[in-house]
């Protein structure tokens, strides 16, 4: 899996991932995977494996947090909930929300991208980790969180 997700994000050409409905564990790690994701404004992503004890386990806990930062990456790795298209453009995991066909919307993303000569790999983003205070307070803060929440469970 792993090597298949890096041959998608290493292709020559912008790929976008178009998102409708819901990208949730494997399908939103495959969609972090692509240079761009772009949704319709009812699609939801999200991490619920790890509502069975599962980890996200193609990229998802590396791939997450240098789109959304890790405070809440670290959320969506624990609670397992979905966020809405409109708070994850705005945090960063979508590029773009598009009104109307989703499948035109993508297609004109991508025809931008090309023409512009863009395309980002996820794995390259830096920017929302690499202060790494950032990422202790937003641990300190699930702790506090998951102490009242997760009853006689110890965290070190």
């Amino acid at each position: 899996m792993h090597a298949r997700l890096k041959q998608l994000e290493d292709a020559d050409k912008p790929v976008v991932a178009a998102i409708h409905g819901h990208a949730l564990g494997g399908g939103l790690e495959f969609a972090m995977a692509c240079h761009y994701r772009v949704a319709v404004a009812s699609a939801r992503v999200g991490q619920p494996e790890v509502l069975l004890g599962i980890i996200p386990g193609a990229g998802g806990t590396q791939r997450l947090p240098r789109l959304c930062g890790p405070a809440l990456a670290l959320e969506m790795c624990t609670d397992g909930k979905p966020i809405a298209a409109a708070r994850a453009k705005e945090a960063g995991i979508l590029d773009a929300v598009v009104d109307g066909d989703l499948l035109q919307g993508a297609i004109d993303f991508a025809r931008a991208r090309a023409a512009a000569h863009e395309r980002r790999r996820t794995r390259d983003q830096q920017d929302k980790i690499s202060d790494p205070s950032t990422g202790l307070a937003a641990c300190q803060a699930l702790r506090t969180t998951l102490a009242k929440t997760a009853r006689g469970a110890r965290y070190s």
